[in-house]
């Protein structure tokens, strides 16, 4: 009897020690949530700089549009630009780019930091009888992007996301 009122006793223990846990327990339970759904209002603002940036200079002379690209950044970078003209009117052509299967323009050399775009590899809209048109404003829209050099291998860079792998396959390796 007495090993029987022992063993009760044990249980009993047990099963204290257990719930004052899981009320010790439930009791904390209430400020970890609080914690995690707690919030703090912020003002002000801060600018991003990022490492690489580019400048678009488009020119117009003679009816065509010039199209060079400056780094201003503070890193290498690869560049494209994609333009929106009639095609019946414009022509592009430039011997420093390769047209792109997704509709881009790919520069095929790197930009070095602080590098301005030689005139000799300009991106040029070649403008076709616009002295016989009718209305002479019309437009060309011209959008660029950069990306930092990233490589793949010592002789091969790595495409961006969304950039078309065979055109930056084509960008000569400093």
């Amino acid at each position: 009897m007495r090993g029987s009122i022992v063993k009760i006793l044990h249980k009993r223990s047990a099963a204290f020690a257990l719930a004052a846990v899981l009320m010790a327990t439930a009791v904390s339970v209430p400020s970890v949530l609080a914690y995690f759904t707690d919030y703090v209002k912020a003002s002000g603002s801060k600018d991003v700089h990022l490492q690489w940036q580019t400048e678009l200079k488009e020119d117009v002379r003679d009816n065509d549009k010039h199209i060079t690209i400056n780094n201003v950044g503070k890193t290498p970078v690869v560049v494209r630009v994609q333009i929106f003209a009639n095609e019946d009117l414009a022509s592009i052509r430039g011997s420093s780019w390769k047209n792109g299967a997704d509709g881009w323009y790919y520069y095929k050399k790197i930009l070095a930091e602080g590098e301005e775009m030689a005139e000799a590899d300009e991106l040029l809209v070649d403008v076709k009888g616009s002295d016989q048109l009718p209305d002479s404003d019309f437009n060309i829209v011209v959008i660029h992007e950069s990306q930092r050099v990233a490589y793949e291998s010592n002789t091969k860079l790595a495409a961006p996301d969304g950039w078309d792998k065979d055109a930056v396959a084509a960008i000569a390796v400093q």
